[in-house]
């Protein structure tokens, strides 16, 4: 795979992937995801898109996973595996992109087996590739490198249609402000939402740092038809990972519980 990234570029997505595993609280985060994850996926062979610095993976091989990681993000795979080495983990991590056609291909060239028993795609992952085309393509690639009766769990957040702030965090006396806006009609481009990202010290009451994102994402129903479009049966969605009774309001957390079926 060629390299894109110039000395700099690597540096700051570095810097980038190092800030973000910080920033989450992964503790209470696997505490409350792992149940229903590893109710469907324990002892499985398992895809882990979009996997940032391995967290998920590493947890699930606790359970009995054998873990196989992807990320375009050439930061957060290097993260990952400097994880691993400290673990000792069995779990592998590449950086590829999971939207491109040729992705079965790339994954036997690594060489990664296929076949794959569960998969998850989680924290809205899904709405980072942009576009619906992109979004297509990854469900139809997963389908096409999983075996029958193969469990795929993903993580959506219903599309606003108005602004909607979400929760604020903190870390190392930072706050870090997430707004949704739905994209205007005037701008270009294949998204549908995009996300702005504050850095703010409270202590100089000034932004630190400004980033927006292009988003993808899509209603419940919009979902639910790109699941059936790509081969998937739809077991079960959820408000959360208690198996709330889900909600079709915008900026409502859906967990889905795909199979693949005949």
């Amino acid at each position: 795979m060629s390299d894109p990234f110039n000395r700099e570029d690597k540096e700051a997505e570095l810097d980038f992937a190092r800030k973000y595993d910080e920033m989450i609280p992964w503790e209470a985060r696997l505490k409350r995801e792992l149940p229903l994850l590893t109710h469907y996926l324990e002892g499985k062979y398992v895809l882990d898109l979009a996997c940032s610095t391995g967290r998920h993976s590493f947890a699930l091989e606790k359970h009995g996973c054998r873990c196989i990681g992807l990320d375009y993000s050439e930061g957060m795979i290097f993260i990952a595996n400097e994880i691993k080495q400290k673990l000792g983990s069995r779990s592998r991590f590449y950086q590829v992109d999971v939207s491109i056609p040729s992705f079965k291909q790339e994954l036997e060239e690594i060489p990664v087996e296929l076949g794959f028993e569960g998969a998850i795609m989680l924290g809205n992952a899904i709405a980072n590739l942009g576009s619906y085309d992109a979004a297509l393509q990854v469900l139809t690639n997963v389908h096409e490198v999983s075996k029958e009766n193969s469990v795929f769990i993903l993580q959506t957040i219903n599309r606003p249609i108005t602004p909607m702030y979400l929760p604020l965090r903190r870390s190392n006396g930072l706050i870090l402000q997430r707004i949704f806006i739905p994209k205007s009609p005037l701008v270009e481009g294949d998204h549908n939402v995009e996300l702005n990202v504050n850095l703010i010290d409270p202590t100089e009451n000034v932004y630190k740092e400004h980033n927006v994102s292009h988003l993808y994402m899509f209603t419940y129903d919009e979902f639910e038809e790109l699941a059936r479009k790509t081969g998937w049966k739809v077991i079960a969605s959820y408000a959360g990972y208690n198996k709330e009774v889900y909600s079709k309001e915008e900026g409502k957390t859906i967990v889905w519980i795909l199979t693949k079926s005949k």
